[in-house]
């Protein structure tokens, strides 16, 4: 029916907000981490990929644009 098309219209496009919203987020916070890490040729790649995983706004941001991922292709699918 119309009301229910409707609704999955809204859902849609509230899932799209979120998702794109997510997406902004998760770069602004990847790229402040990585602002903060050491230049990536004076280290390893091993301590490269350790100063990586343990600086917490780049690990929020990377996990962030990785649910957002998900939640973009659930929004596709509807």
């Amino acid at each position: 029916s119309g009301v229910k098309l409707m609704a999955w219209v809204v859902l849609a496009i509230f899932l799209g907000i979120v998702s794109y919203s997510m997406l902004n987020i998760g770069m602004g916070l990847q790229k402040k981490g990585a602002a903060s890490l050491p230049k990536i040729d004076e280290q390893t790649f091993k301590q490269n990929i350790k100063n990586f995983v343990t600086n917490k706004p780049w690990l929020i941001g990377f996990l962030l644009i990785q649910i957002q991922w998900g939640s973009e292709e659930k929004r596709l699918l509807v």
